[in-house]
């Protein structure tokens, strides 16, 4: 990896970043995030079990091998586990992601790797430790891009090993899949760390309009690695798109993960007419602003390409509501395109008034 200015750029200058007392705490998060599993050990005492989430003795009303129960001392939802029945193959595998802001300005992402074995012989589950590992720790800064330190043995699992190797930050799944016992079911983020680290930081404006289901879904991917990433090293330009509203900050957020997405956009531009490649009118402004609709690729394309050829008349808000595209200004490349949106915006409105007006619609 280039070595860059302002970035570390060895193990121990990364690892630097992780203190001992911080380690503890992120240790601890890591494994309240274990799935919960209500341990039954009786066949005499079947209504007594032992919540693995808050390590107490509860009472159950109905015990079932299996069911999902709310656990009534720290209502977490978890599993019934009866113990005669056999739990030998009961095996909980994460990967986990915390986040913190160093005080130089630089962005932290830590992430650890949390397993648990349940079943050991002759062992009760209330005696069975956790083991949680270091797997990576990888940091941003604005302007110079990412840095990770992390094992260098390829994609087997690494989590505890020397983190020896630095390297552009990317996803460590893949390290941790097929190994013969358990998937890989998740990655967890530590959404209020996250918060708190990206609060009055350029990296907040790429999470600000997106809502929080959505944005959950994906960064869980990766852990948010791809995105902190993007912005950091292409920060100019994520923060023009940010600035123009909700629809470009959504767009903004699926091109870092999407390459069709992320190739209509001139990431290394220094000014908003090269970003977006090309001169977005005061109308054009002022719907991304106001309206805040999702844009396709394939319709900023074609906008780009009139733009290119010249042709100012046509506006991004009525390609986008009738879903003029690259594909159909090339097919019909002789048609004015203001003619072709008056003739889809028509066509349209006719399927608008057949369906309000056809025997189906009124039943």
């Amino acid at each position: 990896m280039k070595k860059k200015k302002n970035l570390p750029g060895t193990p121990e200058e990364i690892l630097s970043y992780v203190t001992p007392h911080r380690m503890a705490a992120w240790k601890k998060k890591a494994e309240e995030v274990l799935r919960t599993y209500l341990f039954v050990m009786s066949k005499r005492h079947r209504h007594i079990a032992w919540c693995s989430h808050c390590h107490h003795f509860i009472r159950l009303d109905v015990s079932h091998h299996r069911e999902e129960t709310t656990c009534p001392h720290c209502g977490s939802v978890g599993e019934q586990i009866h113990s005669w029945r056999g739990y030998s193959r009961l095996h909980d595998r994460i990967l986990t992601y915390t986040y913190s802001s160093a005080a130089d300005g630089a962005l932290v992402a830590v992430s650890l790797y949390a397993e648990a074995w349940w079943y050991e012989k002759g062992v009760m589950p209330w005696r069975v430790c956790p083991t949680v590992l270091l797997d990576s720790v990888s940091v941003f800064r604005i302007g110079e891009g990412g840095a990770m330190a992390c094992p260098a043995h390829g994609r087997w699992p690494t989590a505890g090993r020397s983190r020896d190797h630095v390297m552009i930050p990317r996803y460590r799944g893949n390290n941790y899949k097929n190994m013969g016992v358990s998937l890989l079911w998740r990655i967890e983020i530590d959404g209020k760390s996250f918060t708190r680290a990206v609060k009055r930081t350029p990296f907040r404006y790429v999470f600000c309009a997106i809502p929080a289901k959505k944005r959950n879904e994906i960064l869980r991917w990766d852990g948010a690695i791809r995105l902190l990433d993007r912005t950091a090293c292409y920060s100019f330009a994520v923060e023009c798109l940010a600035k123009m509203g909700k629809a470009m900050q959504t767009f903004l957020f699926y091109a870092a993960y999407n390459a069709a997405w992320g190739k209509v956009i001139n990431w290394k531009g220094k000014t908003l007419r090269s970003v977006v490649r090309g001169t977005l009118t005061k109308e054009e402004k002022a719907w991304l602003h106001e309206k805040g609709e999702v844009l396709s690729p394939s319709v900023l394309r074609a906008w780009q390409e009139l733009r290119k050829n010249g042709i100012q008349q046509t506006l991004l808000p009525e390609m986008a509501a009738t879903g003029y595209s690259l594909r159909l200004y090339q097919e019909v490349p002789d048609v004015a395109p203001a003619r072709i949106l008056h003739y889809l915006k028509k066509n349209n409105a006719e399927e608008t008034i057949t369906l309000t007006t056809s025997p189906c619609a009124k039943r």
